[in-house]
């Protein structure tokens, strides 16, 4: 991954600048909440603060494993001694004055480079390996749904279910929820992304469950809707539009079309069901 990266930077600097995480995370295997990369043609290296020293040197793969009081000015001394002349850095996860503090440390003669979304580009396509961990963490997903499934039920606090999900995603091998887990019952059905709260489930009304889990690294995501009661007519028929959507949207998925299209696909159904 570093040598691509290096192939895609290559005719814009001659080094690069790391700084948000689920990239740092992607390039060299470390998990932790403070880290910074800096590559050049000849090498990379992980700049770490000393409490992530073990952490990091058990972790991180590819790179020299640093760790300093302040990462960011440690990685810019490092760019500097190595005589850098044109640093590409994430301009879309670098603040302005972290910025000003490594122009500063890299000094006049070193040119920064606003280096976009490549890291990003790379992560996109997924490989094998990668497929297969997305696929385990939607299994795990699916299962602590069903295992759940016979807990809903009248009287029940939203909060406790959501609390019963991210406890089974856990005990299952999940890392943690990739989210913050939404149940929401009745009328807070209709919020977007609602949060679990303290009401009680009630017969007849629907209940949204959102739920997904970080297993190795990678996340799942499932949304489903279930009914306490005998579902009326009108509830049905709005199932029915769903699912019908779902499978337009299914058959419009295809590699070069633009995703927008496939929502078109769906909400033109829906537009259609009234």
């Amino acid at each position: 991954r570093l040598e691509r990266l290096r192939r895609l930077a290559r005719r814009r600097c001659d080094a690069l600048l790391i700084t948000h995480l689920p990239n740092v995370l992607y390039l060299t295997g470390f998990r932790g909440s403070s880290g910074v990369v800096a590559v050049a043609p000849e090498a990379a290296a992980l700049f770490v603060p000393a409490l992530y020293r073990t952490q990091a040197r058990e972790e991180a793969r590819e790179v020299e494993v640093r760790d300093v009081p302040d990462p960011l000015r440690g990685v810019a001394r490092w760019l500097r001694a190595r005589r850098a002349r044109s640093v590409a850095y994430e301009d879309l996860h670098l603040t302005l004055g972290q910025l000003e503090l490594v122009r500063g440390e890299l000094g006049a003669r070193a040119e920064l480079v606003a280096g976009g979304r490549w890291v990003e580009v790379m992560r996109a396509p997924k490989a094998p390996e990668e497929i297969a961990r997305i696929r385990a963490a939607q299994a795990l997903t699916a299962r602590v749904f069903e295992e759940v499934l016979p807990l809903v039920r009248p009287g029940v606090l939203e909060r406790d279910l959501a609390a019963e999900i991210d406890y089974r995603l856990r005990r299952h091998g999940g890392q943690k929820p990739a989210f913050d887990t939404i149940v929401a019952s009745g009328p807070r059905a209709a919020l977007p992304h609602g949060r679990a709260g303290g009401k009680r489930l009630a017969q007849n009304e629907l209940v949204i469950f959102d739920l997904g889990v970080i297993l190795s690294d990678y996340h799942s995501d499932m949304t489903r809707t279930v009914f306490l009661g005998d579902p009326p007519a009108r509830v049905k028929r709005t199932y029915r539009a769903v699912q019908q959507a779902l499978e337009r949207a299914r058959k419009a998925v295809r590699a070069g079309v633009p995703a927008r299209a496939v929502d078109a696909a769906a909400r033109r159904h829906l537009e259609r069901q009234g």
